[in-house]
């Protein structure tokens, strides 16, 4: 017996009438082509209202991922050099000394452009190091303020090995790395050093 003999009863249907079918048809692969299209750059979700653009944006997981890791880093004004100079941050956040989730590394992530946590942690640095010094125990001399730079280093291309992350002097990386994001105060620190400061 072939399908043509079959009763009408015995062949599968899909849900509902047959307008419907076609409906949830086109639905499909109208939203099939949205996810591709949203995918290609032309941003086409954006037209769309606000529910249906987060059901759309699914093949976008991450349209525009970092070309660069950043990392944050300290300078100090020397007193006794009248320059700035690298401060090993370290000694004063010793929880995770090693690595980028360093307590220091997370300030300057998430409070760079806030003045007064800026302000708190340059107190600290300066009170910290300057206490150091006149006990002996750093031979870097006072200080007066710091600087704070972050580090825009660019990944290497897809493929390439990816370099474990170490802490290096600031003397290895190219000044186009460099973003100053907080600097203390020319008079601030000309009271710390107890001179002039250019």
């Amino acid at each position: 017996m072939d399908d043509t003999q079959l009763p009408a009863s015995t062949i599968a249907r899909g849900p509902g009438p047959r307008w419907f079918r076609i409906l949830v048809a086109v639905v499909a692969v109208t939203y099939l082509i949205v996810l591709g299209l949203s995918n290609t750059g032309l941003k086409v979700s954006e037209w769309l209202p606000p529910v249906l653009r987060y059901f759309s944006q699914i093949a976008c997981l991450f349209p525009d991922a970092a070309e660069f890791g950043i990392e944050y880093r300290v300078e100090a004004w020397s007193c006794s050099d009248r320059r700035w100079v690298e401060l090993d941050y370290r000694p004063d956040f010793p929880m995770r000394s090693e690595d980028k989730e360093n307590r220091f590394q997370r300030v300057g992530h998430f409070y760079r452009s806030n003045l007064p946590v800026m302000q708190a942690l340059d107190a600290y640095l300066v009170e910290r190091r300057n206490a150091r010094a006149a006990r002996g125990d750093d031979k870097g001399g006072k200080i007066g303020g710091i600087q704070i730079v972050g580090l825009r280093i660019p990944f290497p291309a897809p493929g390439q090995a990816v370099e474990r992350f170490r802490w290096r002097p600031l003397s290895e990386y190219p000044h186009e790395y460099r973003k100053e994001w907080y600097r203390t105060g020319r008079t601030r620190r000309r009271e710390r050093c107890g001179e002039d400061s250019p």
